[in-house]
Parts: structure tokens; C-alpha cells; sequence
């Protein structure tokens, strides 16, 4: 009788398309005001990947490709745990608000938006990257800093954008470790963080506890309440921060272990965009918020 493996080869084909997917390239930061030193973007991915063939397609805010640039033969170097990244010089920003980048067979790896222009979702009408939305990276006003992917992970889906931290080039960025293998593993298993959180929501988890808050109204005009949407019990406190659109903190305050709603005061404060952070670290998880 003929012996079959199914499960055996389902496993191999798991394993073998999480390895092939980990090999993708990223944008891991970006400097993109002409105010700034050398303003461009930072490729990061497995050491010893050639980027030869890859691309960048840049998207203005209304949603249309404007222009496009292909790497040559760069190989990415070994800086960390097997990962690196290298820094492109581009001109290309001016008028801008999202950049693709594209690998050598034409999908889209990566989308990102920047800048006010890329605040409320860029979404790609024409171009490779059509239909997409983008993630948001974040603005940046002042010099010598950059947008920069933050975190413990092996690739994209363990990072999260930061607020504009010093301008790092060509290096592994500012509060970015990369750890592979099994100690990788544990580690996010410890810290228990999540990169996205659905619309509307943030979630923050520990070791011990997990716990989920909706923020509404959103927009909102004096006040904004953050509501717990689940039943678990809190070990110490949750830190709430908002920022403003140049990452200035105006705002600090957090809930205790037994509220299950704040109301935020914002009637001190000027129309138009922040970011809501609830939890601190690599859980940290970021809202874009609008005061009417």
C-alpha cells in the first residue's frame, strides 16, 4: 500500500513560504525634506539580498504615480543578526506624499505615506501599487531626524512607526533590534505586541493581560472617550499620550486599573491632526485622531 504525507508536506510548504516571504525587502526609513541632509530612503532585509531590479514608484496625495526609480546591483550587508539595510540618496520627494516599492517580478512589497498630504490613507489610483493603501510613516519638521520603523522582529510585520527620531542612514535604526530564530520568537511571545490594530481600535497586550479601547468621536470636537472593550483585568497602569502633527507632546495622562473610560479635554486644543498612543514600547499602538 502506497504510504502519503500530507500533513508532512503541508508543514514542509508552510515552512518553505514563511522562508521565502522573510527574504522581502522593506522601506525602514525615510528622510524626504528638502531641509534635511540627504534626504531618501532606507531598504531593509535579509544581508546578502542584491537589490538589483527592485523599485521605488513615488505617489503624490491625490493618489498618482508621478515618478519611479530602479536600484542597481547593492547588496544588503550583515548588520544585525543577519538583516541591514541600505540607504538611497532621492530627489524625487518634491511633490510627493507615498513611495512603493516594488521587487524585480512587479509586486508591491511595501506602500508608505508621509506628511500631512499621506495623514488620512493614501490610496494609489493608477501605477503598480493601484488600489493599495498606503501605511502611514508619520510628518517630520525638523532637521537631522527621520521616519524610522521601530522595534524587536526578524522583518515588516514586527516594526511600527515611530515618531521622527535622529537621522541613522544606511544603520540600523534608533530603538530597532533585529533577532532571529527561536530567541526572536520567544521574545515577541514575551512582549506580546501586535503592528496593526483595526480602525477605530487600539490594543495594548502584556505577558498577563490583554485589553482593547475604541476611541470615538472621531473626529471630535472637545472631547474624546476612550472606552475598554473588554472585561480583563489590568496589572498597573495605561499610559495615554497625544501628539501633535510635528510630535510635540500636548497632551499625558492614563487610566487606571479598574476605569474602563476616560474622557480626553481637548478644548485647549487647535484644530486638526494628532496621534493617540496608548501603551508605551514596542506595544505601543498609534491612532491618527482629528479635533474639529
Amino acid at each position: 500500500m502506497k504510504k502519503s504525507y500530507p500533513t508532512l508536506f503541508v508543514l514542509f510548504a508552510l515552512f518553505l513560504s514563511g522562508a521565502l516571504s522573510a527574504q522581502s525587502a522593506f522601506i525602514n526609513e525615510i528622510n524626504y525634506l528638502a531641509s534635511n541632509p540627504n534626504s531618501g530612503l532606507e531598504i531593509a532585509g535579509d544581508a546578502g539580498q542584491n537589490l538589483q531590479g527592485w523599485s521605488v514608484i513615488f505617489y503624490g496625495a491625490d493618489g498618482a504615480m508621478t515618478s519611479s526609480r530602479q536600484f542597481g546591483s547593492r547588496i544588503i550587508p550583515n548588520q544585525d543578526s543577519g538583516k541591514g539595510s541600505i540607504w538611497f540618496e532621492m530627489e524625487q520627494y518634491s511633490g510627493t506624499n507615498g513611495v512603493a516599492l516594488m521587487n524585480p517580478t512587479g509586486t508591491i512589497e511595501h506602500f508608505v505615506s508621509y506628511g500631512l498630504g499621506g495623514l488620512l490613507g493614501l490610496t494609489a489610483v493608477d501605477g503598480p501599487a493601484s488600489g493599495m493603501t498606503a501605511d502611514y510613516a508619520g510628518t517630520q519638521l525638523l532637521p537631522l531626524q527621520s521616519l524610522q520603523l521601530t522595534g524587536i522582529g526578524t522583518g515588516l510585520q514586527d516594526f511600527v512607526w515611530s515618531l521622527p527620531l535622529t537621522f541613522t542612514p544606511g544603520e540600523v535604526n534608533t530603538f530597532q533590534d533585529f533577532i532571529g530564530g527561536v530567541l526572536g520568537g520567544l521574545l515577541r511571545g514575551l512582549f506580546g505586541y501586535e503592528t496593526e490594530a483595526p480602525a477605530g481600535e487600539l490594543h495594548q497586550q502584556s505577558t498577563d493581560n490583554q485589553f482593547s479601547i475604541s476611541a470615538f468621536p472621531n473626529p471630535a470636537l472637545d472631547f474624546m472617550r476612550l472606552q475598554r472593550t473588554d472585561n480583563n483585568s489590568l496589572q498597573g497602569t495605561l499610559p495615554v499620550h497625544l501628539f501633535d502633527a510635528s510630535g510635540r507632546l500636548v497632551k499625558r495622562t492614563q487610566m487606571a486599573q479598574d476605569q474602563y473610560y476616560l474622557d480626553l479635554d481637548l478644548r485647549d486644543l487647535s484644530a486638526g491632526y494628532y496621534l493617540l498612543r496608548v501603551g508605551e514600547g514596542p506595544g505601543a499602538n498609534v491612532q491618527k485622531i482629528v479635533k474639529k
